[in-house]
């Protein structure tokens, strides 16, 4: 690995002839289908939100330790693969960073994604994502910050370092991302679509991503 645009550990010439456009805040954008338009640079309406509202008293020790369960998200992470654009894969490179707030009770991603082929970064293209756990629900709650919009999704984490998000876009399509980081040091993500109610699911975003050194 070199330094490219990306910054320490970027892979050789990975900074060069990219595009940023967004990121797993960007995968749970894409599963309301936003990344992908993003890449054509067009507007697109508010998706609806899918979460229901939380509650505003809680157990702060049973939410920070249920928030262990995605300990093996944080770091610094770095790494490819693809989404479908008008059903054409496009090559990419993401980077993302977690940290853990106010003692574990909440965390923190920031990341971007960026095509292989385009030179230049537009501006206001950067997600955001803060993820909680409402103990009075028993629910895990995710909410992603993308270009204007602001996305919840419906979240389970089936067991410790698998993350699921789920919604329904505007269109009826059932969608869903998934954040695997069982794997130590390895985070593997991808997002799919069901148009026939779950019974079936194309995946339109995988990428696999390795934490950078002394993150």
């Amino acid at each position: 690995m070199g330094k490219g645009r990306f910054g320490r550990g970027s892979p050789a010439g990975v900074g060069r002839g990219m595009r940023r456009i967004g990121g797993a805040a960007a995968a749970w954008a894409l599963a309301c289908g936003l990344p992908g338009q993003a890449l054509a640079q067009a507007p697109t309406a508010p998706p609806a939100a899918a979460a229901q509202a939380p509650s505003t008293r809680g157990n702060l020790a049973a939410q920070i330790e249920a928030m262990k369960k995605l300990d093996g998200m944080v770091g610094e992470w770095l790494g490819d693969g693809w989404f479908t654009v008008e059903g054409q894969r496009v090559g990419i490179v993401q980077s993302v960073v977690v940290r853990r707030e106010l003692q574990g009770q909440v965390l923190t991603t920031r990341d971007r994604v960026q095509r292989r082929t385009d030179p230049v970064s537009p501006p206001a293209t950067a997600s955001f994502g803060i993820l909680s756990f409402d103990d009075a629900s028993g629910r895990f709650l995710m909410r992603s910050y993308f270009r204007g919009q602001v996305t919840d999704l419906d979240t389970e984490v089936p067991r410790p370092g698998v993350l699921v998000g789920r919604t329904t876009r505007p269109n009826g399509v059932l969608a869903r991302v998934t954040t695997d980081v069982s794997t130590d040091g390895v985070w593997h993500e991808w997002s799919e679509d069901s148009r026939d109610g779950g019974k079936t699911w194309t995946r339109n975003y995988d990428i696999v991503m390795k934490r950078l050194p002394g993150s």
